[in-house]
């Protein structure tokens, strides 16, 4: 084989990669941006996750801050019924 064939084929194939890679470019960009838009959505999530379980953490606290005061409630009650009841 000629050296000039295979510097021209070679040159041919060159070429070849970077229509292909400019095809592609499109495609690329696109998908990058998807990758960038689920990112940010997935940032959103995590955020509106930790808010959630913070809104959870604090509502059970108060439920067993309530069953706590009801508790003490029913403690004094019943002393008082029994005080009364003597």
């Amino acid at each position: 084989m000629n050296l000039n064939v295979f510097y021209f084929r070679l040159l041919n194939e060159i070429d070849e990669m970077k229509n292909v890679s400019r095809r592609y470019e499109d495609d690329i960009l696109q998908l990058r941006k998807k990758c960038t838009k689920l990112q940010e959505d997935l940032k959103a999530k995590h955020i509106e996750c930790n808010a959630l379980q913070n809104d959870i953490d604090y509502k059970q606290g108060s439920l067993e801050k309530h069953e706590s005061d009801m508790r003490k409630q029913m403690e004094i009650v019943t002393h008082l019924n029994n005080e009364v009841l003597k």
